[in-house]
This record gives structure tokens, sequence and C-alpha cells, in this order.
């Protein structure tokens, strides 16, 4: 059977989770209208590179986050997102990718993810399928220090030829603001959310626990998450950081 656990860290491998970004609209005289939601920047053509290891470790994934088109204008737009993850250093290698569809309706943000992991040892055939319905932020005038929410996700994962769905349950408070430092820069005032998730297996007696301490940042989006996998007596944390972005300045 697919365990939780499995399932939690394909998620996390696949960059489904909360890539954060703000739907930006083009005018017709091609600039931007005001965000939907100034969290989420996902302007067409925005990109990102995240790299993410093991606390402590070398980075083991590279993401690359591509914004192919952006659809609809004030209140309610939704945008294309196309993700890929690949070996650091490593281009050829690619070990999933995925194509999210992000709504935002009056700075309310949610995704619809399709993503496929690769086969091993650099085979071009997919080895197991991930499609899930994920929350996102709440309208940013919410988002100030003491704020607290609830949302829910459900996941669709297929493996070796059997399908498990599991339904997550996430509370989040936000923690404050504080500086962050990643690869792409040092950023003063980012949102500090914390948050905690149990994952529940339909039709199984087993759960995990995810906990995140997430940094995002007005105009650019998501720049750095820690994420420790809770299931039974196991655990492990791992550390995400933004390396680029073209809403970045260049250092």
């Amino acid at each position: 059977m697919v365990s939780v656990a499995r399932i939690a860290t394909s998620l996390l491998l696949a960059g489904l989770v909360l890539m954060g970004g703000t739907l930006v609209a083009r005018t017709a005289q091609g600039g931007s209208a005001q965000p939907c939601n100034v969290y989420y920047p996902l302007p067409d053509g925005g990109t990102w590179t995240y790299r993410e290891g093991p606390l402590g470790g070398k980075p083991r994934v590279e993401k690359i986050v591509t914004v192919r088109s952006v659809e609809g204008d004030g209140a309610r737009r939704t945008a294309l997102v196309e993700q890929a993850v690949r070996t650091p250093g490593a281009p050829g290698a690619a070990a999933g990718r995925a194509k999210t569809t992000v709504h935002c309706d009056h700075g309310r943000v949610g995704m619809t993810v399709q993503g496929v992991a690769q086969g091993r040892e650099g085979s071009s055939t997919s080895s197991g399928a991930v499609t899930a319905e994920i929350p996102g932020l709440p309208a940013a005038p919410k988002l100030t220090p003491g704020y607290e929410w609830s949302s829910k996700s459900l996941i669709k994962a297929t493996d070796d030829g059997l399908t498990s769905v599991t339904e997550g349950l996430r509370k989040n408070r936000i923690a404050g603001r504080e500086t962050v430092s990643v690869p792409a820069g040092r950023f003063a005032n980012a949102l500090k959310v914390e948050s905690i998730e149990t994952l529940q297996q339909k039709g199984q007696n087993r759960s995990a626990r995810q906990e995140f301490v997430e940094w995002y940042v007005a105009n650019v989006g998501l720049v750095k998450r820690e994420t420790r996998v809770r299931s039974g007596s196991q655990s492990a944390t791992s550390v995400e950081v933004l390396v680029a972005s073209n809403l970045v300045a260049p250092r």
C-alpha cells in the first residue's frame, strides 16, 4: 500500500505545496494591474528557482517554477504554472514535473495540481502520479500577526499501480514578521507563517503530521520553508530556499 509518509514526501519533491506567488494581470499598455494577493505574485513569465535538502545537509532537489499564462482581471484571476524538479547541477536529470492551476478570488488563493514522478535511473517513463486540491493563503489584508485559520486539502496518489486518497487538515498562524536571508537575497519584513498539517489516508488506520514554517515576501512570494514530516516514530526535516527569481533584483 502507499503510505501517508510517502505521499507527503512525493508532494514535497514535486513542489506541490504552496509555492507562493501573486496573480498579476497585464494591462493593455503592458504594465501590471494590482496583484490579487501580494504574497502570491504570479506575473506572466515569472520564474522562481528553489533548492531543497535535509536540515544541515546538501540540497537534493532543485525546483524551477514558471508562470506560463495569466487570465482574468479584477478580483478573479487564474494562472497556469509549470514546475520541474531535478537534481542540482544536473539539468538533464529530471525527477518530476507538475502543472498547477492557481485561482485567486478576492485575494483568496487555491490550487489544483497534476504532477508525475520520473522513473528510476533516468527513465523517461512516469513511476507515479499525484493530483491535489490545495489551499493557498487567505486575502493579504487578513495576514497580520496572530491571525489564525484552518484549511483542507485532498490528495490522490498513484504509485506502482495502486491508488490512495489522502485528506489533509492544516492549522495555520501568522507568527510575525522578521528578516530572512536566502541565496536569492536578504529580505526584511518577511511574513512568517507556522502551520501544522495532519494527513489521513482513506481506508487506512494511519496518518502523518507535517509541521511548516514559511516566510513570504510581498511581491516576491515564498522565499523559505522548513518542513518536518512525522509518521509514527519516524521524522525528517527539510529546508527549501529561494535561489533566484526574475522578481528579485540581482545582488
